[in-house]
């Protein structure tokens, strides 16, 4: 089981989501914040993902600008996505800025998910 974290939200934008979240009757619960998994990353013994879903094995990351526009924190991302999908996690990565603009979507998207994610189990 992954260790869960105490540290406060990295950004306003994970802060949001994770209280969006705790709203809905179908995720309420579910979530954590900065969750530190067991699978080592960047020379570390671990890594850490944005929101995680346990249950279900979901991790949400949430990029910031600097992940589109720096090669290298690109790269980066996709290795880390790569190390969880390995490892059973499913990734679901958004822009920081769409979780603003698009709300409505990004929820419905991470509720399609969940729904079928319990679906398999």
């Amino acid at each position: 089981m992954p260790a869960r974290t105490t540290t406060p939200p990295h950004s306003d934008t994970e802060a949001f989501l994770y209280r969006r979240l705790e709203t809905l009757t179908e995720t309420a619960g579910k979530f954590h914040l900065n969750v530190e998994l067991p699978i080592p990353f960047d020379g570390w013994g671990r890594m850490e993902v944005d929101l995680l879903c346990e249950r279900t094995r979901l991790a949400i990351e949430l990029d910031g600008g600097q992940h589109l526009s720096d090669p290298d924190a690109y790269r980066r991302d996709r290795r880390k996505d790569a190390l969880l999908q390995e490892n059973g996690y499913l990734v679901l990565r958004f822009l920081a800025e769409d979780v603003g603009k698009y709300l409505d979507q990004v929820l419905d998207a991470i509720l399609r998910v969940l729904s079928h994610q319990v679906a398999k189990r």
